[in-house]
């Protein structure tokens, strides 16, 4: 059986319960001497929604984050107006698991099961507190150690980040841990991961927020029966009104406008549906292409696309190791999609590029289109769509990747262009040579053209700002252009733009 998962104003959530979530967990940990990849899980209410998404249908509002997001191993719905609001999207979602919830929870089983914890963020030494009161309450709990470190994101601070995440890394890492508990907040939790993830050793990272408060009672828990009603926030709303009334209010009000034209456009779709709709089954067809020894899988989608056919399209995707393999799906058919298939395609195309493999997408209508636009996942699929066949022919046999990130010089007589393209994160970032970068700049007059740069996140705006720092003791500067709308949202998410010529 298949993981469903609802895209929530394009954001995919799992769609899974406490007891799957758990099970997962330990599975990871069980796995990861095979596969020593760090997961992390993210708890998402709609203050993460809001933060991520703009009002607008074609704008984000933190492209770092969204990037983030889409990327985790595990989403879960940390906020009862996302089950809500999956409901009227036709794609209920299970259960709402918080980081509240998996901190006890995770600490007893790893108290029977001889796992290791870590316990990092937290204000007020709350996470050492936090850990004090569970290793009472569980003794055979192992606790690998507790942080609350000062973490930025943002400002000229951050270009020394990268320097203090490693120190504190090490330190994490020497511990060994199974679980490392990040109680940051959104959106710090997660870019810290983000930007830490090539260098940490623990198999299971959880963003829990202010999770640790709850352990140590300087926040109190709502009763259980106003959790399950989804009253929990009118409770937090009583024991600190002064702090939270805008944030909800603002919550309420965002949240409300962004998902009202996808519930509208859902119910509307549906009852078209139900009055002249067409239903066709998933078919899919394979073929060798000789020249490039690649196979390619032809998947012609159902309609309604919801979930029933998402089991025969998740086998397929289910390939042996070391096959060359282009996905094509095909939307010819395609009249309706929810939530759920939306999920769905998130995931399927994160795991195909995971696996080395290519995707393209055609025959997408209009209807499907403007249905992905109001659904905030347009700019997910877009650069898949080819508008024919011959295109989907002719950009598999190139080869080339948009994504991986690399860099070239363009000198002239007293100018360079540095060139960049793909996408640079905090991975990339250690592999790069700053100063001989730098160097190749020399004395004359930069610009560092980005207009192939699909991605940067805070830890790709940290080069820029050590280039500008070694520059400047050589009275030179730098301009920056041709930057797209989500890596130009990014340098003012940092708060950093003003700091950089940017032209174009």
């Amino acid at each position: 059986m298949i993981t469903n998962y609802a895209s929530i104003l394009g954001v995919p959530i799992d769609n899974i319960t406490t007891e799957d979530i758990t099970e997962k967990i330990f599975g990871y940990m069980d796995s990861y001497k095979e596969n020593p990849v760090p997961k992390y899980i993210a708890t998402v209410n709609t203050d993460f929604i809001i933060n991520t998404m703009s009002l607008m249908f074609n704008r984000v509002r933190h492209p770092e984050l969204l990037n983030i997001l889409r990327k985790s191993d595990i989403v879960t719905a940390d906020g009862m107006p996302l089950l809500w609001a999956s409901k009227l999207l036709n794609s209920p979602l299970k259960e709402r698991i918080t980081g509240s919830d998996l901190l006890p929870l995770l600490t007893e089983k790893c108290s029977h099961k001889k796992r290791s914890v870590y316990f990092l963020g937290g204000a007020k030494d709350s996470a050492r507190r936090a850990s004090e009161i569970l290793e009472k309450k569980y003794p055979d709990l192992k606790i690998a150690g507790y942080t609350s470190p000062f973490i930025t994101i943002s400002g000229d601070a951050l270009e020394d980040s990268l320097e203090s995440d490693k120190k504190l890394v090490e330190k994490i890492n020497k511990t060994r841990p199974d679980i490392l508990f990040i109680g940051l907040g959104n959106p710090k939790q997660e870019i810290w991961f983000q930007r830490n993830k090539h260098l940490l050793k623990v198999p299971v990272s959880i963003g829990i927020g202010g999770s640790y408060d709850f352990i140590t009672g300087d926040t109190k828990r709502a009763p259980k029966w106003m959790q399950k009603s989804g009253l929990e926030w009118l409770y937090r709303l009583k024991e600190d009104p002064f702090r939270l009334w805008k944030r909800y209010l603002n919550d309420f009000v965002r949240f409300g406008i962004q998902i009202t034209p996808a519930i509208v456009q859902n119910l509307i779709n549906r009852i078209k549906y139900k009055v002249y709709g067409k239903h066709y089954h998933v078919k899919i067809t394979r073929r060798y292409d000789a020249v490039t020894n690649v196979i390619n899988v032809y998947i012609k989608l159902p309609n309604p696309f919801y979930a029933d056919d998402l089991i025969k399209i998740e086998k397929e995707l289910k390939e042996k190791k070391g096959k060359k393999i282009n996905f094509i799906f095909s939307f010819i058919n395609v009249d309706f999609i929810n939530s759920y298939a939306i999920g769905f395609l998130m995931n399927a195309f994160r795991k195909i590029e995971k696996s080395g493999n290519k995707i393209f997408i055609v025959d997408i209508s209009k209807r499907i289109k403007n249905v992905m636009v109001v659904n905030h996942a347009w700019d997910y699929f877009t650069e898949y769509v080819c508008k024919d066949y011959p295109e989907v022919q002719s950009r598999s046999r190139n080869g080339k990747s948009t994504k991986s990130f690399k860099y070239s010089f363009d000198s002239k007589k007293d100018t360079v262009n540095v060139n960049m393209h793909g996408e640079l994160d905090a991975k990339e970032m250690s592999k790069l040579k700053i100063d001989e970068i730098a160097n190749n700049i020399g004395d004359k007059k930069c610009n560092f053209n980005l207009k192939k740069l699909r991605f940067i996140d805070s830890s790709g705006v940290i080069l820029f700002i050590k280039l500008r720092k070694i520059l400047s003791e050589k009275n030179r500067n730098f301009t920056i252009s041709d930057m797209n709308r989500n890596v130009k949202q990014t340098f003012h998410t940092t708060k950093l733009f003003s700091l950089f010529n940017v032209v174009g």
